[in-house]
């Protein structure tokens, strides 16, 4: 990389050959390796969006590099066997959610950390992320709020949609009641089978002029006695 304020030599790299080159036309570049580079993707990252992160190791060659308390934790349940650690925890006062995760020792690895006795395999170290909760759950709360919203005003529709057809049901049941008290009281007899032909109503005019008792009636068949005065 162009050597520059952002990107100055790296001094941990110092024992390695060609660190810093000048080329043909002039311009000075230097090493940059993965360690470097994730540290300024984390520097960004942090301005950005106020996550914290970095590279970090029980043996760091760069010191800034140490973990705090949950990261030392972190780093010896991975030489145990687990693959990942997650929780809710506080910075400076402010919640976060903090995950972490090993980096195992590779053939490339070993140019650097080879000196520390690390072999092939190995847990050197872990990267850590820190992302805070503030941001996050202020638009949960965005979230939660028009959802609450939108399951208001559906409910508000129902209890319309309830109330008109409780109003129509009445009415209809008014009429039902009217049109029924109608028929009863009608001088003329009325007499109302099922589609088989049983007998489901008769009004009092019908009862009096057959001279039958409704219970008797209501129910029967089309060879019922009555069946021909009915037709």
């Amino acid at each position: 990389m162009p050597v520059t304020d952002r990107t100055p030599p790296n001094p941990y790299l110092a024992e390695q050959p060609n660190r810093d080159i000048t080329t043909s036309d002039g311009r000075q570049l230097t090493l940059v390796n993965p360690a470097y580079m994730t540290r300024q993707v984390h520097e960004l990252a942090r301005a950005q969006i106020g996550s914290v992160g970095h590279i970090t190791s029980l043996k760091p060659i760069r010191p800034q590099n140490a973990p705090d308390g949950w990261e030392a934790d972190a780093l010896k349940r991975f030489e145990s066997g687990e693959g990942e650690v997650s929780a809710l925890a506080n910075i400076d006062g402010q919640e976060y959610m903090r995950l972490m995760r090993p980096l195992r020792t590779t053939t490339d690895c070993l140019v650097c950390h080879e000196r520390q006795g690390y072999r092939i395999g190995d847990v050197r170290g872990g990267i850590s992320e820190s992302v805070p909760m503030a941001p996050l759950r202020a638009l949960a709360g965005q979230v939660t709020d028009g959802l609450i919203a939108v399951h208001l005003i559906f409910w508000l529709i129902g209890l319309g949609g309830l109330g008109v057809a409780s109003h129509r049901l009445a009415r209809a049941a008014r009429i039902v009641r009217t049109l029924s008290l109608a028929i009863d009281q009608s001088p003329v007899s009325v007499l109302i089978t099922d589609a088989e032909g049983r007998i489901v109503y008769v009004n009092r005019n019908f009862l009096r002029t057959a001279g039958e008792d409704e219970r008797s009636l209501v129910g029967s068949g089309p060879h019922h006695p009555t069946s021909a005065f009915a037709g």
